[in-house]
């Protein structure tokens, strides 16, 4: 199989001829009438994956899926539309679109004083609620959180899922989301809005460790992400502190200082 499509059911009757290139083109011409954001990536397939089937190496098809899910639990997600996939002569190509939101991402949103002032609540609510089901999102920066009018929608969520043991204890679990959160914080919320957002979440969460012990494994978790980020991904972190409008010392200033 060279190419893959996922449809939303609501949408299996329309033209789309059961084509990658149909679909994507479709997509396209919905990008440019303002109703849908379309994420489109190429690259190629990892030497470890070669032998998967497509609808296993794609992040678009998956994340459709689990874009699904959340929404099927009753959680703000965004709504995807059509996912595809295919094998190229270099590799392969993916793309994703969604229904367009009608506002920014919460980081910029934030960073150009736009959020309003419970916005911190609003994430502890949104996390806490992600979690209660069940779920992880496995990236959950304030940049995939995006307005769609007053509330809060899930984004780019192809690594999350339904945590399959000790959601509390696991490596990917629960923490890991707050360890993400709290990295975005210490860049560019106060100290203030740092604990309305904890006491937001504590207050909706599901039951789990005591708080002492929950904060101390996400300051490890948070360690790991920085030297990861320090050692790995030096370029995204150039990019965050650019998008903050930071130097990047600063940025790393701010990462460490609480």
């Amino acid at each position: 199989m060279r190419e893959i499509l996922w449809v939303a059911p609501d949408l299996v009757s329309a033209d789309l001829r059961g084509s990658y290139a149909s679909a994507l083109d479709l997509a396209r011409a919905e990008v440019a009438a303002g109703r849908v954001h379309l994420k489109l990536r190429t690259a190629r397939w990892p030497r470890w994956a070669s032998g998967l089937p497509l609808h296993r190496k794609s992040w678009s098809l998956r994340e459709a899926r689990v874009l699904s899910v959340f929404r099927d639990a009753g959680l703000l997600a965004a709504e995807p539309l059509v996912a595809g996939a295919r094998i190229t002569a270099r590799g392969g190509e993916a793309f994703l679109a969604t229904r367009l939101s009608s506002g920014p991402d919460l980081e910029r949103a934030v960073v150009r004083g736009e959020a309003h002032r419970a916005w911190p609540q609003q994430v502890g609510a949104a996390l806490a609620a992600l979690h209660r089901a069940g779920f992880v999102h496995r990236d959950a920066f304030l940049r995939n959180l995006v307005f769609d009018g007053p509330a809060l929608v899930w984004i780019d969520a192809h690594r999350g899922g339904p945590v399959r043991w000790a959601p509390w204890l696991s490596p990917r679990g629960f923490p890991y989301d707050l360890a993400c959160l709290e990295l975005d914080l210490l860049a560019i919320a106060s100290e203030a809005e740092g604990k309305l957002f904890w006491e937001a979440y504590l207050g909706a969460a599901p039951a789990g460790p005591a708080e002492a012990r929950l904060r101390a494994r996400v300051r490890a978790i948070r360690s790991r992400l920085l030297r990861r980020f320090s050692s790995r991904r030096a370029a995204v972190q150039a990019a965050q502190a650019a998008r903050l409008g930071l130097e990047l010392p600063e940025l790393l200033r701010r990462w460490r200082s609480r």
